[in-house]
């Protein structure tokens, strides 16, 4: 009989300590692990979607609403929650052209605001501010430019830089709606040959890529510049950078990274035609080509076309932007894809 009971003791043992091996593999930070991830890839044709009334995506950003926008031929588009609403009113801009009075509502450029704001360019229409908690949510900057890029301090103080085809301009907000002031920035390193921006939030330094390298404006407002040289020059049509404060300049010709802070500098000659470039912040960086989507990792690069990858719904890649789920939204001229390793998380 005592024989009998050791044995029971040892049964109910192993259960207690089998179920508690059990909640500790199932449950992470006193949460059960449900892993709601989604596929790795997710394509968005606009066939599928009424509201994205156009599948030429040339930027995308998280507004300060929380929507993922996009900028399109035909004004903006944003989705939240499975729901996607379209906008055009705001981006309408008549002028007149060849054949007569000619609406553009083209966004070129879209950077989430500090606090509520959401900044979108236009091609001919200039700037327009989305301020959710105003009555008078939609404000104009700037008629008649064409955008090229925007980035905001949306963590301090709120300044907007603004890249045109003819000036760089800096929006310093004051406080209130009506102290906002616009300012043209004249130092002669940010006319003219600008032809994108991006903010570091670590530092609070803005980087402007250039048609010969990028100028960085630093926390104290000082201006210094990298310049490209020998085989590597080429003009710089997209810029992105980490949190150890290494940029990437995406060029006609080629792909070059640069540390400021330690003159660290790589070239990959054999990237070409670079349109859009993004990070995760910290190790890995997308490129979007005329030709494809690159993934630099650890020093290996990854390419992702059409041919290799059937959710891409083209290799023209004019647009990347990392939400807050690590979702890496694709904009294309013929639709959006969505990639995350771990499953989308839409």
């Amino acid at each position: 009989m005592e024989h009998i009971k050791n044995i029971m003791k040892i049964k109910i043992f192993s259960i207690i300590i089998l179920s508690f091996v059990v909640i500790l593999t199932s449950c992470k930070d006193g949460t059960q692990d449900v892993t709601p991830y989604g596929p790795v890839w997710v394509t968005f044709p606009n066939r599928d979607i009424p509201n994205l009334i156009s599948n030429n995506i040339h930027s995308i950003s998280r507004g300060s609403d929380g929507r993922i926008w996009f900028g399109t031929d035909s004004g903006g588009v944003s989705y939240y929650n499975n729901s996607w609403k379209r906008d055009v009113e705001h981006f309408e801009c008549w002028f007149y052209g060849q054949g007569g009075r000619i609406n553009i509502p083209k966004v070129t450029a879209i950077a989430k605001g500090y606090g509520v704001g959401t900044w979108f360019g236009s091609w001919r229409c200039g700037v327009t501010r989305y301020n959710s908690a105003s009555q008078d949510p939609w404000k104009k900057y700037l008629p008649g430019e064409a955008i090229k890029s925007i980035a905001v301090d949306h963590l301090y103080y709120g300044d907007v830089w603004v890249v045109t085809f003819g000036d760089t301009y800096c929006i310093k907000p004051l406080g209130t709606e009506k102290d906002t002031v616009l300012r043209y920035f004249s130092q002669p390193l940010l006319s003219g040959s600008v032809n994108c921006v991006t903010f570091n939030p670590v530092n609070k330094w803005f980087f402007f890529g250039t048609n010969a390298g990028f100028v960085y404006l630093n926390d104290n407002n000082e201006l210094g510049d990298y310049y490209l040289t020998g085989p590597n020059k080429s003009t710089v049509k997209a810029i992105a950078v980490e949190y150890s404060n290494t940029v990437w300049l995406g060029k006609v010709y080629g792909l070059t990274s640069f540390n400021p802070s330690t003159n660290v500098e790589r070239h990959y000659p054999e990237i070409r035609d670079v349109i859009s470039i993004t990070t995760d912040f910290y190790s890995v960086c997308w490129i979007g080509t005329s030709t494809g989507l690159y993934q630099m990792k650890d020093s290996t690069k990854t390419a992702f076309t059409t041919r290799n990858t059937s959710a891409l719904p083209s290799n023209r890649i004019q647009s990347l932007y990392y939400d807050n789920k690590g979702n890496l939204w694709i904009g294309t001229d013929k639709g959006i894809a969505v990639y995350n390793e771990k499953g989308t998380q839409l």
